[in-house]
């Protein structure tokens, strides 16, 4: 039967006949207007692992200013979580981020909204700087040297020109996902690289594993906390100068000078004796459980983030976390060091090296900043962000 047998074709079903054209892809124009008010943030792995080749980000909310507010190292992970899901807008699955997307997402909205440097950051001296210090401030030399001070220094992330200075070297061409390791035995074990995921998941494994333990040796856990609280109030107090107060009378001063150093000393020593007492608190026994089950604990957190990296053994699928556990004891040493050395030589990601001030000579120098999660997101919201047009009426 003909189709003008069949009458007048639907426009359904003329529009279905009709040979579909291949949708083109949307031009940069067109993604900005998907994405208003929001920034793209090209990635390093130009969509070769979960990601797209870029994401649309803006800036916090008031939410995700409160969540910075209380961000505290146990709360790191999930924090940085649940703003990835909001600055994004629900875009992707940021527990598929590599780390080193998740730290161009999170750099991007820090240069784009917030700051051009990262104002205070721990300073490794060079080769000969310790010398020169120990000459200039001898006693700021010791308390560097011990532990008791740090040096710091401002990082710059963009020229005088605002012009970004902080590169990212993209994934290198011949990387795909998965790839296998085969050893000497000829045990194929494929891998693919390490996710956000992943170290949410082997966080909260640990934690679910050692709950009891946490409860059971919070004492402990208590007394180690203030231990270390008092022993950095310690390391500020003794960095403390004594001071003569304004308008001491000539002829006073070299008494008041020995009266407060005097009192300052007692105070350090009180300090002091606040740690020992603080320490001779924990019962020998307790002390020394809780730092086995620690390292016990750090282990495992090793294990279950290299774990959740294993696709495959053998060709048979690893499709859940307890089977990746099983075979992670069956994959040698020999194979974790080649998937260590395929991670160096297939690197990419933010450049670390960048040239900062000198707290100690004043000259450029090549430093490595390692720009951690939490370095590169505002640990406060008042002050930081550049001024604002405002206008009234």
């Amino acid at each position: 039967m003909s189709e003008q047998d069949d009458g007048p074709l639907l426009e359904s079903q003329a529009q279905a006949r009709k040979p579909r054209a291949t949708p083109l892809p949307p031009s940069q124009d067109q993604e900005q207007n998907l994405h208003p008010k929001s920034i793209p943030v090209p990635l390093c792995t130009a969509g070769r692992l979960s990601m797209p080749v870029k994401v649309f980000v803006r800036d916090y909310t008031m939410d995700d200013a409160t969540r910075i507010a209380l961000i505290d190292e146990d709360s790191l992970l999930e924090t940085v979580f649940a703003i990835l899901r909001s600055v994004t807008q629900d875009q992707i699955d940021v527990g598929n981020l590599h780390e080193e997307e998740a730290k161009q997402i999170l750099l991007a909205i820090f240069l784009n909204f917030w700051s051009p440097s990262i104002d205070r950051y721990p300073y490794t001296p060079v080769e000969g700087e310790m010398e020169i210090l120990e000459k200039k401030d001898p006693a700021k030399a010791l308390k560097v040297r011990s532990g008791l001070e740090n040096l710091w220094c401002l990082v710059p992330l963009t020229d005088g020109d605002r012009n970004p200075i902080v590169n990212a070297r993209p994934i290198p061409a011949g990387f795909k996902e998965p790839f296998t390791i085969t050893d000497k035995l000829g045990l194929k074990v494929s891998f693919r690289l390490p996710r956000m995921k992943d170290l949410l998941l082997a966080k909260r494994l640990v934690d679910v594993k050692y709950a009891q333990f946490e409860q059971d040796y919070y004492d402990v856990k208590e007394a180690m906390d203030r231990f270390r609280s008092l022993r950095d109030a310690l390391g500020i107090l003794t960095e403390q100068e004594v001071e003569l107060p304004e308008n001491t009378p000539e002829e006073a001063q070299e008494q008041v000078l020995k009266e407060l150093m005097l009192q300052h000393e007692q105070e350090v020593n009180e300090a002091r004796n606040k740690i020992v007492s603080v320490m001779m608190s924990i019962e020998p026994t307790r002390k020394r459980t809780y730092d086995e089950t620690n390292k016990e604990r750090a282990l495992d957190l090793v294990r279950f983030k290299h774990a959740a990296c294993l696709v495959s053994l053998d060709g048979e699928p690893l499709e859940t976390q307890e089977a990746r556990e099983e075979a992670y004891a069956r994959v040698s040493v020999n194979v974790w060091q080649s998937f260590a050395k395929v991670l160096a030589d297939y690197s990419f990601g933010i450049d670390s090296t960048l040239q900062v001030k000198s707290p100690i000579t004043g000259g450029l120098v090549d430093q490595e900043i390692r720009f951690r999660l939490l370095d590169i997101v505002p640990t406060s919201v008042s002050g930081e962000a550049e001024s604002l047009d405002v206008q009234f009426g």
